[in-house]
């Protein structure tokens, strides 16, 4: 009786198959953090020019704040899509462009004016948006 050495062919392909299984599952949770990792850079990057321009408003006139501050966009998409109101960031060597809008509302009895700004992106055919809001009051 002969001894046999080595593997069949069958099991050989049957390891092949299973290498197959476990790389593909390696790529593809190496494709999802580096996608969600994209994501959260420009999350942090919006969260930081929302900050940066609501204290900006603080720093204004008080009769400055208007909705001459949109330059003439009409919303957050608008102003991304048109270029009207933008913010352009480095963010792993690309170019990213946000969109600013502002929306106004005063209280002439109080002299305090409540300013809601929304930031927005696209990425990966997406769009996305976080807002904030903060009041200015008139100082006499």
């Amino acid at each position: 009786m002969r001894v046999r050495e080595g593997f069949s062919l069958i099991e050989m392909l049957v390891a092949m198959v299973i290498a197959f299984i476990v790389l593909t599952g390696l790529f593809m949770a190496t494709v999802y953090a580096i996608k969600t990792s994209l994501y959260k850079a420009y999350f942090s990057e919006a969260t930081s020019i929302l900050h940066e321009k609501l204290e900006e408003l603080h720093r204004m006139d008080f009769d400055a704040i208007n909705s001459s501050l949109n330059k003439g966009a009409t919303s957050c998409k608008d102003a991304l899509k048109n270029k009207k109101n933008i913010v352009k960031r480095q963010i792993r060597n690309r170019e990213a462009e946000f969109g600013l809008y502002y929306s106004i509302t005063s209280d002439p009895k109080l002299a305090i004016k409540k300013v809601k700004l929304d930031v927005c992106w696209f990425l990966k055919n997406r769009y996305h948006q976080i807002s904030g809001s903060t009041v200015v009051r008139k100082v006499e």
